[in-house]
């Protein structure tokens, strides 16, 4: 599944309002809450507040092992899960980077397999 897709399931599991938009060569993803006039960039892959925000609508656990980072949730009665690995490292600012990254990989991906389980039922 492409990025784009991902983010576009994540955001309907989420119950947003979503859009792609293309500017010259790039194109996004914006989103606004139901009823909400206001439009936003979203991109949970990137930005904390929005795996965050993913992450609290959709009741998302996030555990931290030691070498990966896992994330699932429970979505019209089915466990969805997914994994991001870290990668070993001596300084403790890269690994604390690298568990972010894998954290908003995971709870992104998570929310893209609710989203097509919703797809699905619709």
């Amino acid at each position: 599944m492409d990025v784009l897709s991902m983010i576009e399931l994540a955001a309907e599991a989420a119950n947003f309002e979503h859009r792609r938009y293309r500017v010259r060569d790039i194109e996004a993803i914006h989103v606004r809450a139901c009823g909400s006039p206001e439009w936003r960039f979203f991109n949970p892959l990137v930005r904390d507040s929005d795996a965050a925000e993913l992450g609290a609508r959709l009741r998302i656990d996030v555990l931290h092992f030691a070498t990966h980072v896992t994330a699932s949730a429970g979505f019209q009665g089915v466990r969805h899960s997914a994994l991001d690995e870290i990668g070993l490292t001596c300084n403790h600012d890269d690994e604390i980077k690298q568990r972010r990254r894998a954290a908003r990989r995971a709870v992104t991906e998570c929310a893209a397999r609710a989203g097509k389980t919703k797809r699905g039922a619709a």
